[in-house]
Order: structure tokens, then C-alpha cells, then sequence
């Protein structure tokens, strides 16, 4: 059962996220809306599709846990940690979110329709948290950054040779929200399996009894 996080994990969290690229992804997300609207541009397309992405893919570091030799001694089991971090990140990408709206609004641009991009969001997030579940496994130090490299270049790769190779799904594409959504699916269940715990899998042997005994 998840116990809430109380501040005594909060604190040590905070702290060390802020040594984390996290807060260089969250002005990575607002960034090039508000350049654009700066600019003078009334099309936001590309700087919205960046931020949906980049602001997804930013949950993998949810994986990470780099105040862990602070808050294993504590009987706070990893779940509740990957929440809590999770939580933090969350405030931060709605927080640069809310000045990609500001940005869009500033220049006139609608960032309807929501369906497309609501599919490549959930593909983006699912991709990252699966890749940095898997790299967590295998022992990378960092699988969170690994898991957002992974999926900015894996989605930018995806959605250019899209322009010749026909069933790849492609980034602001709005009759392809149904293969993003296929990508997602297969991640989370990835992103499960990999995030199980080991000793899990291990099943114990059914005890004999004594009158099957021989």
C-alpha cells in the first residue's frame, strides 16, 4: 500500500531534483513558443508539438533517484518515491505548460485540435518511462536523461522518415493520433513489465504434504 510522502522525503526530493537536467526540460518546453510569439508569429504548430513532447518525455526522470543514499534508510518503499518525483515533475511541466498558453494565446494561435496531441503525448510519456525502466534495470546511472534522449530522437527519426515510409506515425499529424495511441498502449505495457520487481517473478515452490510424501 502507497503511503503519502510527508516532508521529511519532500525536502531531500526537491534538493535533488534541482541538480537534475529537469529544470533545463521545463524551460526547454516554453521556450520556443515564447520565442515564436516574441517573433511575431502567428503559427505555433512546431513550438507546441515540441513542448508536448519534450514536456512528456521529461516524466522518465520520475525513474531516477538521486537522493536515494538519503532516503533508503527510511521506510519509505520506491513507489511512493517515483510518485513523489513524479509529482514534482508534473508541477513543473504544467507550470511551463501554462506559458506555452500564454504564448499562444499572445500570438492568436489555437492549440486546438486536442486529439492528436493528446495521442502523442501519452506515446511520448509511456516511450520515456518504459526506455527509462528498462535502462534502470540494466544499471545506467542516469535512466531518466537516457529515456528523454531516447525518445526526442526516436519520435524526430519516426516523424522524418514518416515523409517516405508510410506507416511510421508522424508529429503533428492529425490522422496518425491512432497509431500514436497503439505506440502508448504497447509502452505503458512495457513500461509495466519493466518496472516490476525482480523477487516478483520468482514464484515459491508449492509445499509438499505429508501424506503426498512417499
Amino acid at each position: 500500500m502507497l503511503r503519502a510522502p510527508g516532508p521529511a522525503i519532500v525536502a531531500p526530493l526537491t534538493r535533488a531534483m534541482v541538480r537534475t537536467p529537469v529544470a533545463a526540460m521545463a524551460v526547454l518546453i516554453a521556450a520556443p513558443s515564447v520565442y515564436a510569439a516574441a517573433r511575431g508569429h502567428h503559427d505555433l504548430s512546431f513550438p507546441v508539438t515540441v513542448a508536448s513532447v519534450v514536456g512528456a518525455a521529461t516524466v522518465a526522470f520520475a525513474v531516477d533517484d538521486p537522493a536515494q543514499s538519503t532516503l533508503t534508510p527510511c521506510p519509505v518503499p520506491r513507489s511512493t518515491r517515483r510518485w513523489a518525483r513524479g509529482g514534482l515533475i508534473s508541477l513543473a511541466v504544467v507550470s511551463s505548460w501554462a506559458v506555452v498558453v500564454v504564448s499562444a494565446h499572445a500570438a492568436d494561435y489555437s492549440l486546438t485540435p486536442l486529439r492528436p496531441r493528446i495521442a502523442e503525448t501519452a506515446a511520448a510519456a509511456a516511450f520515456a518511462v518504459a526506455f527509462a525502466a528498462r535502462a534502470g534495470r540494466d544499471g545506467s546511472d542516469s535512466p531518466g536523461l537516457a529515456a528523454v534522449t531516447a525518445t526526442l530522437l526516436t519520435f524526430a527519426v519516426s516523424s522524418g522518415l514518416g515523409l517516405t515510409i508510410t506507416w511510421l506515425p508522424q508529429l503533428g499529424h492529425p490522422q496518425h493520433a491512432t497509431r500514436w495511441w497503439g505506440v502508448a498502449f504497447a509502452a505503458a505495457a512495457a513500461a509495466w513489465w519493466w518496472s516490476r520487481d525482480p523477487s516478483a517473478r520468482i514464484r515459491p515452490r508449492r509445499c509438499r504434504q505429508a501424506d503426498d510424501l512417499p
